[in-house]
C-alpha cells in the first residue's frame, strides 16, 4: 500500500490495523520518571479526598492537574 493511500484510509475513518505493525509502536514524550515532593499533610489529605470523590487515584488526579496547567 502506497503511504498515499493509507493516508487517504487513515483520514477517511476506514480499518488500517491489517496494515500496520502495532509491535513497535510507542508514543514519544510519554516515558515516565518518578519524583518525590514534600507536601502539608492537609493538601495529601484534600488530594486524596478530592480523588475519591472523582473515582480516580491520587497520582492520576495530580497528573491530571500538572498536564492542565502546562498547557
Amino acid at each position: 500500500m502506497k503511504a498515499s493511500d493509507f493516508d487517504r484510509a487513515f483520514d477517511e475513518g476506514e480499518d488500517i490495523d491489517a496494515h500496520t505493525d502495532w509491535s513497535n509502536a510507542h508514543r514519544p514524550n510519554l516515558d515516565r520518571q518518578r519524583i518525590e515532593i514534600d507536601v502539608p499533610r492537609w493538601m495529601i489529605e484534600g488530594l486524596d479526598r478530592q480523588a475519591q470523590t472523582l473515582g480516580v487515584k491520587s497520582q492520576d488526579l495530580i497528573r491530571l492537574w500538572i498536564a492542565e496547567k502546562l498547557s
